[in-house]
């Protein structure tokens, strides 16, 4: 974005007040400053995100003649300043009386939450209003043992076998002076990365995973391999990381107890339920904490199709949700 339109844009702030929507902006901030390419880089880092009523994605919507609404956006601006500008260079400083319409906002459909997050650490550098990953925390919380941060710890490690999720940040192709092909991926997850090389079977298995921004789950064990003098992941396997719902999901365990087990529970569970049809079996389990009975019940009936809405809305509810 660069120094000068942030400061432009902070000044004039300061001086006038927060800015009421993206015409008030366009009308008011030093257009020869803040150009169309800060216009964009804000909209994508969500620095428009407060104004209500348009979303990222409709910032980048084309009319019929190819502008998109930013553009309208900053050709209205100009044409209200110089009408501005106009007005007091008059002779008697008249105000001509025209009013410039504000473009109209489009509609469109808003941005998925990957694409939205990559937009941002394009222009940032770094992710700010979520991570890629939160769209798989079900399938973390539920089936991964380890994380990135591990690959970078491996003595404190050693032995352990684990499955984890990341997202492919680099991927190279490359060849030894033998003109042997061989690969690496960076793997990122919310805290760390790590380089992992493939080599040989493993680089012919896996190198069509070797595409940045290609979320992955990586099984493996953390040992020394033979003829080897130092630790490493030893993969055991690569797949893309919505395939592990389908490949681990069998059912999912609701445990509650007698205390919270109301109506109001039920109906929330209920209307969970038919939001989320779908063909993965629920198991309740519903226990007393004073008496230290449980009593297991399958559904006969139910069944919802495992996903994070669902996952979110059964913890809002307080329940231990079980994945198995």
């Amino acid at each position: 974005l660069g120094a000068a339109p942030v400061q432009a844009l902070i000044e004039e702030r300061n001086e006038n007040g927060n800015y009421l929507n993206i015409f008030d902006l366009s009308k008011r901030i030093n257009l020869r400053v803040f150009t169309k390419k800060a216009f964009e880089s804000l909209a994508y880092a969500g620095g428009f995100d407060s104004f209500v009523n348009v979303h990222r994605a409709q910032y980048f919507k084309e009319d019929v003649n190819g502008r998109s609404f930013l553009e309208n956006v900053l050709r209205f601006g100009s044409g209200f300043q110089d009408s501005v500008n106009s007005s007091q260079a008059s002779l008697f400083g008249e105000d001509s009386g025209t009013t410039l319409p504000e473009p109209v906002i489009p509609h469109c459909e808003e941005w998925g939450n990957i694409y939205a997050l990559n937009k941002e650490k394009e222009v940032v550098g770094i992710f700010i209003s979520g991570h890629p990953l939160d769209d798989f925390k079900m399938e973390i919380d539920a089936f991964c043992t380890g994380n990135v941060g591990m690959l970078n710890d491996m003595e404190n490690h050693q032995g352990k076998d684990i499955l984890l999720a990341a997202i492919i940040s680099e991927g190279e192709h490359r060849t030894t002076k033998n003109g042997d092909p061989f690969g690496t991926i960076v793997l990122e997850d919310y805290n760390d990365s790590y380089k992992i090389f493939l080599w040989r079977e493993n680089y012919l298995k896996y190198k069509h995973f070797l595409n940045p921004g290609t979320f992955v789950a990586v099984k493996g064990r953390i040992e020394i391999p033979p003829r080897r003098s130092e630790l490493e992941l030893v993969i055991h396997s690569i797949d893309l990381l919505h395939n592990l719902k389908d490949s681990k999901a069998n059912s999912i365990q609701l445990k509650m107890s007698t205390k919270s087990l109301d109506q109001k529970m039920i109906t929330s569970l209920n209307e969970l339920f038919l939001q989320h049809e779908g063909n993965c079996p629920i198991h309740f389990t519903v226990y007393d904490p004073l008496d230290d009975v449980e009593v297991r019940m399958p559904s006969k009936s139910i069944k919802v199709d495992l996903n994070n809405k669902l996952f979110k809305g059964l913890q809002k509810l307080d329940l231990e949700v079980i994945i198995k």
